[in-house]
């Protein structure tokens, strides 16, 4: 099964976004904003959950709600994935990894699902365009200077760790610093995988 990840690196279009709207998907934080229709929505702080609590796009969001937050969880009624602080992938679907980056935590997630192959799109982990985010920032709360360089190495071991389970990651990112996976445009493919289907 493909599973489509979508970040909120600043290279992401809303067209790249509506592409894929008929692909098992899991949005990542503000990225339910762009992709509501989204079967899985996942947030690991807490205080994002705080900030979006309120919004209406939120309440009528339709696809599961999964955090690594125990409390958050509890307070809103989302479901709970325990996260261990480990680098790599998780084998066990128990738990995730926690891996310092939410983007590595929904990879992580997405095996758990039964993904054998994931599609990353909006995982820029660079300034492009000088913005660190295609929403703008985040509340002041958040470590909005996004530490790329203390992120990129672990991305390396999710890699080693997605081959050795036989798990395929194909980073479709319009723009990256990520060099550990396979790089493809969004629309070749799309069209490979409907080539497969008929």
């Amino acid at each position: 099964m493909t599973r489509f990840i979508i970040a909120s690196g600043p290279s992401l279009t809303a067209e790249d976004v509506n592409a894929i709207r008929n692909q098992q998907t899991i949005a990542i934080n503000d990225n339910y904003l762009l992709a509501p229709w989204a079967d899985v929505l996942y947030a690991c702080d807490a205080c994002w959950w705080d900030w979006h609590a309120d919004r209406q796009e939120l309440k009528s969001f339709k696809g599961r709600k999964i955090t690594q937050d125990k409390e958050a969880a509890e307070k809103y009624g989302l479901e709970y994935i325990e996260s261990r602080d480990a680098d790599g992938l998780s084998r066990d679907p128990a738990y995730i990894h926690k891996g310092s980056n939410s983007g590595i935590q929904a990879i992580n997630l997405a095996s758990h699902l039964g993904a054998r192959r994931i599609v990353l799109l909006g995982y820029d982990m660079q300034g492009t365009c000088g913005k660190t985010h295609w929403h703008g920032k985040h509340p002041c709360e958040v470590d909005d200077y996004a530490p790329w360089h203390k992120w990129l190495w672990r991305y390396q071991l999710v890699a080693d760790d997605a081959e050795r389970m036989g798990l395929q990651v194909i980073n479709c990112s319009r723009e990256t610093a990520l060099t550990c996976f396979p790089r493809k445009r969004l629309y070749s493919l799309l069209q490979e995988e409907r080539e497969l289907c008929h």
